[in-house]
């Protein structure tokens, strides 16, 4: 169970229907599919808030970020 105020366990709201989760390994941004709203949400873990949300079409279910071969 997340215990707030430590850091790391903070609640990060996207949008309805969040359900795939991409971290990089960089560890900057965090990609979360909301099938609800056919979006990605791209958080950003330094502010920990929302930094953009793109349409990308109907129900994205999973996500993957990574070097393309």
């Amino acid at each position: 169970m997340p215990e707030p105020g430590r850091p790391g366990n903070e609640t990060i709201t996207t949008g309805p229907g969040a359900h795939g989760v991409s971290v990089p390994a960089h560890g900057a941004y965090v990609f979360v599919t909301t099938i609800s709203d056919n979006s990605v949400s791209i958080v950003d873990t330094e502010s920990q808030s929302v930094a953009e949300t793109m349409l990308v079409g109907d129900g994205p279910n999973g996500i993957v970020y990574g070097q393309s071969n």
